[in-house]
């Protein structure tokens, strides 16, 4: 169970030594699934992956074709949230 941190410390270290802008707000939720609802199926590997991958792609296929807007960000996460549901 330690591996996560480490993991964590790494991404911090990362974000320092290359100046930018890590938002991990999503890391604090997958982590609630994956270890206090273990047993839940929303914890299982093959979904926890697999909803970063997919909401991933979204938000850079909404960047790539409508810039860095509020409401493109709003859009991103609505249609994410809406295809892995």
């Amino acid at each position: 169970m330690a591996w996560w941190h480490t993991c964590y410390c790494i991404l911090a270290v990362v974000r320092n030594s290359l100046a930018l802008m890590m938002f991990l707000g999503s890391f604090g939720a997958s982590y609630l699934l994956i270890f206090a609802y273990s047993a839940s199926p929303f914890a299982w590997p093959r979904n926890v992956i697999g909803g970063h991958v997919i909401a991933t792609f979204t938000g850079l296929v909404f960047m790539t074709l409508f810039g860095i807007q509020w409401w493109s960000m709003a859009m991103a996460v609505g249609t994410a949230i809406a295809i892995t549901t």
